[in-house]
């Protein structure tokens, strides 16, 4: 499906009623997965948004991760940020590192986000993807000279634990 077909309403009307008569969040995951993104008004995104809901809703950690990076993909706006919120914090690292990328992808940049990305940053494990991730998405923040140093410490760490588990120290 392309990006122009989602803009006619019976396009997007069929693919609503679909996603709502599909049984399997996995299911509706792979829709979205194979869908491209495409700007849409508030009120005609609304609808596609509640299904992405229903994925993340699951508590399956690999269709709440795909959920927060779909929907960082469909909605540039600010709603997404206290699933992105739970979703940095959240105990399992699958949805952690899904929030990371959807952190990156959207447009939400708070200082709650920073604080939360600084903190994954610093306290994952030195070659840790959520490490990885969280330092590229901080690449789109300001930082301050205390955040600027902490990020530096923990792009040394990361150069040091690859230099590290590489043998060339």
């Amino acid at each position: 499906m392309t990006s122009a077909n989602l803009r006619d309403a019976s396009v997007r009307y069929a693919l609503v009623a679909a996603l709502k008569s599909e049984q399997s969040p996995a299911a509706k995951a792979a829709i979205f997965g194979a869908l491209q993104p495409t700007p849409l008004a508030t009120e005609d995104l609304a609808p596609l948004l509640e299904e992405l809901r229903v994925i993340y809703d699951t508590g399956q950690p690999e269709l709440r991760a795909a959920a927060l990076v779909h929907w960082a993909q469909w909605d540039r706006g600010d709603g997404i940020a206290p699933l992105l919120r739970d979703g940095l914090y959240d105990d399992s690292p699958q949805v952690v590192l899904g929030a990371v990328t959807a952190v990156a992808l959207s447009n939400v940049r708070t200082q709650e986000m920073k604080e939360a990305l600084l903190l994954l940053a610093n306290d994952a494990a030195p070659d840790s993807e959520a490490r990885v991730a969280a330092l590229d998405a901080l690449r789109d923040f300001s930082l301050s000279r205390t955040e600027d140093a902490i990020f530096r410490e923990s792009e040394a760490a990361l150069a040091d634990g690859i230099d590290d588990s590489s043998g060339f120290t």
